[in-house]
């Protein structure tokens, strides 16, 4: 590593982006990357200029703005720009002008743009984080602007659905086939970013992870939160077969990080190919449905701890194994696929839930899903007030 790599890989690793990276994993990157210098009053990236990098501050300061009008200066060590242009592929949306004398770490779109269409590539889940940070960064000072000047919405849209098509990606990155328990899905959240997430994971050629979680509120922070807990899973599945143990495992991680009055309710499960035995562990979620001979049934199992709260001392996780017979179907989803049922006095909701599934449970499978969201939806005006997310398996 030469004094410019070394520079680099000193800057990186202090940013707030990368710190969380592991050493090995950050200096993969700096093959992508050079430091390139501004004077003060230069134009590093023009409004409607066609841009293939992202770039680091090093030291100096820059000024973004949006037909003239100011946005907001960058001025701290780690400030990235020039990101919009490698997620959309479109040109710049802003003017980036040097308001000091300007030093930047430059990183090439080239193999970012491999490490993003690659979801085997070893730095593929890392290149989601990164990103989500940055977003997530961005939306909040444009969300601040946007209140003061309405006509910057657009410039908000674009931010948020940037982060909405990220967001979708890396969920879909994650997903699995599992040839003899294929997967219906139907996921909406209530705003255009959303707390819920899912994932099923190949841990071996007989064994598969299937993983759903709710984190607490939605928008910005909680989708954040989902993308990072979904990641954690990916990689701790690895370590166990167990749903026990894994789950133990996240919250322990999560418990360091897990920002105050946040937390993730989590089912998350082990599917055996073979054997067809389906063993699950909950995290404050609450149970599946089995749907056996046109019967619904609730998942047994204590219901645990959500994950992020408390560490292994206090949160105990157990689980509980489900043999799989042909022709059984099973439902996970999170509370937005049922709070919007009225309530009816001595019934939960959840009951209530329950009791719909059975008396539909003799339709398809793309037909019962349907049926269930258009079921909730009628209840609140045609739009649900928190994400909806329901997957079932059926069992071939």
């Amino acid at each position: 590593m030469d004094n410019v790599q070394k520079k680099i890989f000193e800057n990186l690793k202090k940013s707030r982006y990368f710190r969380h990276i592991h050493e090995k994993s950050l200096q993969k990157f700096l093959a992508l990357t050079y430091i390139l210098e501004f004077k003060e009053g230069a134009i590093v990236l023009e409004q409607g200029q066609e841009n293939s990098n992202v770039y680091c501050l090093i030291s100096g300061a820059v000024s973004v703005r949006i037909d003239d009008e100011f946005i907001y200066d960058l001025t701290r060590s780690g400030d990235m720009f020039g990101e919009m242009g490698v997620i959309s592929g479109k040109p710049s949306n802003a003017e980036i002008r040097a308001v000091a004398d300007l030093e930047v770490i430059v990183i090439s779109s080239d193999l970012l743009h491999t490490i993003q269409d690659d979801s085997s590539h070893e730095l593929h889940h890392i290149f989601y984080e990164w990103f989500s940070c940055i977003l997530t960064e961005k939306l909040e000072l444009t969300s601040q602007k946007a209140k003061r000047f309405e006509q910057l919405n657009n410039y908000l849209n674009s931010d948020l659905e940037a982060a909405r098509q990220i967001q979708y990606e890396v969920f879909f990155s994650r997903m699995g086939n599992i040839s003899n328990l294929p997967l219906f899905l139907k996921c909406e959240f209530s705003d255009v970013l959303g707390g819920d997430f899912y994932g099923v994971f190949e841990i071996d050629e007989e064994h598969y992870g299937i993983l759903l979680g709710d984190v607490t509120g939605h928008g910005t922070a909680a989708s954040l939160i989902a993308v990072t807990t979904l990641d954690l899973f990916r990689f701790a599945v690895k370590i166990s077969k167990s749903p026990q143990e894994t789950m133990s495992h996240v919250n322990e991680l999560c418990v360091e990080t897990m920002p105050e009055k946040y937390f993730v309710t989590i089912f998350y499960g082990v599917y055996n190919t073979n054997s067809r035995q389906f063993t699950y562990s909950l995290g404050g979620h609450h149970p599946g449905i089995l749907l056996r001979n046109n019967k619904a049934l609730k998942f047994e199992g204590k219901p645990g701890m959500p994950i992020g709260i408390f560490d292994s001392s206090i949160a105990v996780y157990t689980e509980k194994q489900l043999q799989m017979e042909p022709g059984d179907r099973f439902l996970l989803f999170t509370d937005g696929a049922f709070e919007t049922i009225p309530s009816v006095k001595g019934i939960s909701r959840l009951e209530l839930f329950k009791k719909f599934v059975e008396t539909n449970s003799r339709v398809s499978s793309p037909e019962l899903v349907d049926k269930i969201y258009n079921y909730g939806r009628s209840f609140c005006e045609g739009k649900y007030p928190d994400d909806f997310t329901l997957m079932l398996f059926e069992q071939s």
